[in-house]
């Protein structure tokens, strides 16, 4: 699930993908990415998508095999999936912006410092969170970022990741988000106590 302001590496080798990458001026062209329901489907339908998508550019293309490329793509901003103009021989889609919903206010204060802390204290016992990706959320200000960073570096399922992408309230992405961490953090905590008294036991 790619989130504006986050980095994705997407391995491309379906026909229509690479009919693209060989029709589309990538330098100048951002492209959209969208997030399929089911991994499995070979040829997805706009149905078989989820509707908020978001537009990237593209900063890194590499050749991985004769008909497989590694893309690395930055998101920029949301936008809403409204139709597909065109399957072949590769998506050609109507969208719209997918603007912030609900203005920055003094009540979305509170409930930003609550997850930046609970973000901090995350970080602290989460394995594998590279620590400059640490100090970048300690440094957000933006109460509409910090949710799509949160869930773009965050080990967050592809579920909690759509769901902070789908929320256009600036509340409901903070709660999404700290769900996510919340949970995050408390399946740590778990396995700690777990090791703990599995310790505990050995040593009597």
């Amino acid at each position: 699930v790619l989130l504006p302001g986050g980095v994705l590496s997407i391995t491309a080798g379906r026909p229509k993908t690479l009919a693209m990458l060989h029709d589309v001026d990538l330098e100048r062209t951002p492209i959209g990415v969208v997030t399929q329901r089911r991994s499995e489907v070979d040829d997805p339908t706009i149905e078989d998508v989820f509707p908020i998508g978001t537009l990237a550019r593209v900063v890194k293309k590499q050749q991985v095999g004769p008909q497989a490329y590694l893309l690395v793509v930055q998101g920029l901003s949301r936008f809403s999936l409204t139709d597909i103009i065109s399957y072949a021989p590769y998506w050609r889609a109507s969208v719209v912006p997918a603007e912030d919903q609900g203005e920055e206010s003094p009540e979305l204060r509170p409930l930003f410092e609550a997850i930046r802390t609970m973000v901090e204290e995350a970080v602290e016992v989460l394995p594998d969170v590279p620590s400059g990706v640490a100090e970048m959320l300690r440094q957000v200000e933006n109460p509409s970022t910090l949710p799509d960073l949160i869930a773009a570096n965050l080990d967050l399922t592809i579920e909690e990741k759509v769901r902070v992408l789908e929320a256009l309230n600036l509340e409901d992405r903070l709660k999404r988000a700290m769900e996510g961490v919340s949970r995050l953090k408390a399946e740590v905590e778990i396995k700690q106590k777990i090791n703990n008294q599995v310790r505990e036991e050995l040593a009597r």
